[in-house]
């Protein structure tokens, strides 16, 4: 049986609800998080919680409880669970609204999920992307919204791909639920600096470069993607994920690049040396 928690109380799978009047289920309004639990240790859990906490801000809804209490539920949520490998997810949503728009007091929720992992064969050979124009509403907040990114659900799968990649005016964004990273001709990492949610996979990977692989965080154009000798996208399921193809055109020679295979590997040792230096929330 999995636990999950409603507003500080832990409840077991079949009595976790939310209030239909909640304008998170009725308007979709509510900030959202998403992170690993690893050996029973979450990974990057302060990272993933000054995000979490932006995106409240963002949303002007007020957590019920202070970084420490977050902390000490979430370790209390793990040992209920007894986990070992899993995803958490957090919702803070706006809350049951007379008027059913206007966000009252919000409704803490933390939901407990196995990972679907993506097959290995992808890290040895390479992805597909497709890419869509579009611009997330208030993209630096981590929301609910997920609207078009199931809308494509369909097209990612029938094609073949694992993500579609937001663009627009020219230039690249993020994937649906991903961070990109395009390697140029001259050998230069760049991965697009505004106007996306900057992800905590790609706020490790780095801190994992500084220092042994140099990376502009920039605008990068879609004529940069087009020509890009290698391009990799970053996420909590996924890690580093070399693309091999975008749309119906092969990434450079078509293969794994020796930049994205070098960002992989110390992406894996930082994660490594995080995991053995963390101990209980």
């Amino acid at each position: 049986m999995r636990y999950h928690s409603i507003n500080g109380d832990i409840v077991a799978d079949e009595d976790a609800h939310l209030y239909l009047g909640d304008i998170g289920f009725r308007r979709g309004y509510a900030a959202f998080d998403y992170l690993r639990v690893v050996a029973g240790r979450p990974l990057f859990l302060e990272d993933h919680l000054d995000r979490f906490e932006r995106s409240c801000r963002l949303l002007e809804l007020t957590l019920p409880l202070s970084r420490e209490g977050l902390k000490v539920h979430l370790r209390q949520l793990i040992e209920r669970n007894e986990l070992g490998d899993a995803g958490v997810q957090l919702y803070l949503t706006g809350g049951v609204a007379a008027d059913g728009f206007t966000p009252a007091d919000p409704t803490l929720a933390i939901y407990v999920g196995p990972i679907r992992w993506l097959s290995p064969e992808l890290y040895r050979s390479g992805a597909k992307l497709i890419t869509h124009r579009y611009r997330r509403d208030l993209p630096e907040a981590k929301t609910t919204n997920y609207l078009m990114a199931v809308s494509q659900a369909g097209r990612i799968r029938r094609e073949g791909a694992v993500d579609a990649l937001y663009h627009d005016d020219g230039l690249v964004l993020e994937t649906t639920r991903s961070n990109v990273f395009v390697v140029g001709e001259g050998g230069a990492l760049a991965t697009p600096g505004e106007g996306i949610l900057k992800g905590v996979t790609r706020t490790n990977l780095l801190r994992a470069l500084a220092g042994e692989v140099p990376v502009e965080e920039r605008d990068v154009t879609m004529v940069e993607l087009r020509a890009a000798r290698e391009v990799f996208i970053t996420g909590t399921t996924k890690g580093a994920l070399p693309i091999t193809a975008i749309d119906d055109q092969a990434v450079g020679d078509g293969g794994v690049g020796a930049t994205t295979q070098r960002v992989m590997t110390l992406f894996e040792e930082w994660v490594a040396r995080y995991l053995e230096a963390a101990g209980v929330i």
